[in-house]
């Protein structure tokens, strides 16, 4: 980040002493209620008064956020990314700006790695009674936000693959490669038009990402320099037309080495469309999204999370 946007940007809290527990068990590797036993009982010895909610369907930690949380001062959410997501939507459904704390226990685990959050659940819980908050921007897309990444084609296709086989017990890095290597091979390389703040800037792009992070998902990486508050998306308009082409951006992305080039432009705005002549799957945050046509918009400083003290 910028030297001085994080000093700019955060709200330091006094001790909260209610905390809201959102647990995804399926997440990830399905450890999760582990996670929130070792978690709570630090809590404990902090003497912090908790409540755990446990979520047992889609989009249940999106209605939690949204309806439960009145007289909480700090949410935890236990799972991956996609919970993360559910509890940004939830908190925004309700307008409510108490601060978010992820716990890592998903897949990727994006988010938490973005925000230099510790695994440590001593560290964690600390953080739950006391820490910084920071504003950070959300994407919006219909109804939904998103805090990290959208995808329209390869991507969501592959995600769209995984979540038909997403179980109770979870899902790791492995489920993705099958669906990956089935459409590197099979991929149909649509024709998408993009326009950046009303003007198009590329007509012939066969793959788009829109990201508000560094990192990607896993080990990716596509956007070396994008900023969580400085209410700008990055976009990568991927213009390859071939399965080897689909390759090489995986290696450039898994070294996070990606440039603005030609065949895979670069570039920042506050409001991303993508067209199509036919409907292309998206993905937000690695769960399913909707299809094109898909209007993307920066919500500037929407969303408040802890986050640990500058050292």
């Amino acid at each position: 980040m910028k030297a001085g946007t994080v000093k700019e940007t955060l709200q330091i809290s006094e001790s909260r002493k209610n905390a809201a527990i959102i647990l995804n068990p399926a997440a990830g590797r399905a450890n999760g209620m582990a996670v929130a036993k070792e978690l709570c009982a630090h809590l404990d010895s902090f003497q912090v008064n908790y409540t755990l909610f446990q979520t047992d369907r889609p989009d249940h930690a999106r209605e939690i956020a949204a309806f439960s949380l009145e007289g909480f001062d700090v949410v935890a959410g236990i799972g991956g990314d996609g919970t993360i997501n559910e509890i940004i939507n939830g908190l925004a459904d309700s307008r409510s700006e108490i601060p978010l704390l992820p716990v890592a226990a998903g897949t990727a685990n994006v988010v938490s790695k973005e925000l230099g959050l510790p695994t440590d659940f001593r560290k964690l819980a600390l953080l739950i009674k006391d820490s910084p908050v920071k504003k950070i921007d959300l994407g919006i897309v219909g109804n939904r936000r998103f805090v990290m990444c959208a995808g329209v084609g390869f991507d969501a296709n592959i995600v769209r693959e995984v979540s038909k086989k997403r179980g109770a017990a979870g899902i790791t890095m492995l489920s993705y490669v099958v669906p990956f290597l089935k459409e590197l091979f099979t991929y149909s390389f649509p024709r998408l038009e993009v326009v950046v703040d009303g003007q198009t800037v590329c007509d012939d792009a066969t793959f788009v990402v829109v990201g508000n992070m560094r990192q990607y998902g896993g080990p990716f990486g596509f956007f070396n320099d994008a900023e969580v508050d400085d209410g700008l998306f990055e976009v990568c308009c991927f213009r390859g037309r071939s399965w080897l082409s689909l390759l090489k951006l995986g290696v450039v992305t898994f070294f996070k080495t990606l440039a603005d080039s030609d065949s895979h432009p670069i570039l920042k705005g506050s409001a991303i469309t993508v067209h199509s002549k036919s409907a292309i799957a998206t993905q937000l945050d690695g769960d399913c999204g909707g299809e094109t046509p898909a209007a993307f918009k920066v919500l500037p400083k929407a969303v408040s999370f802890c986050i640990p003290a500058a050292e």
